[in-house]
């Protein structure tokens, strides 16, 4: 049986490195708030955000951390929901959509973008690049 309290070998182990990802996130989400890389382009600025009445996250395992990490924090302040689905049960014009995918090439999440295309001009994502941000690039907002 594995010591848990030794860290070395983890690596047989643990494959996808998720050890040094869940241990290292506090200084991740730090770099993420006082580093952000964020594209905002004009057409999303000249929107009418303030029609917006719900938001739909949209992410699948670590990606959805962070959206489960939302709702928790602002679920009040917006109607919201949290989807790790392959489409959004609901989804109209004053939906705001993000689409999380660390790596941008999520299956769920690039399938919920389509459909999110279809169905409102209200789009931002949270991505490392991939298909996600090719996708999303330069017309919505995303940030990385």
């Amino acid at each position: 049986m594995k010591d848990l309290n030794n860290s070395s070998g983890y690596d047989s182990i643990d494959k996808s490195g998720m050890y040094e990802k869940v241990i290292h996130l506090p200084e991740q989400i730090l770099k993420a708030y006082n580093e952000p890389v964020i594209h905002l382009p004009e057409n999303f600025l000249k929107s009418k955000l303030q029609k917006i009445n719900k938001l739909v996250l949209c992410g699948m395992g670590g990606s959805a951390i962070s959206a489960d990490i939302v709702q928790s924090a602002f679920g009040t302040k917006l109607p919201e929901t949290v989807i790790k689905d392959y489409t959004i049960p609901y989804l109209d014009q004053n939906t705001l959509a993000v689409v999380i995918s660390y790596s941008g090439n999520t299956e769920e999440s690039l399938s919920c973008l389509n459909f999110a295309l279809k169905k409102t001009k209200h789009i931002a994502a949270v991505t490392s690049g991939g298909q996600l941000k090719a996708m999303i690039d330069p017309k919505y907002y995303w940030i990385e």
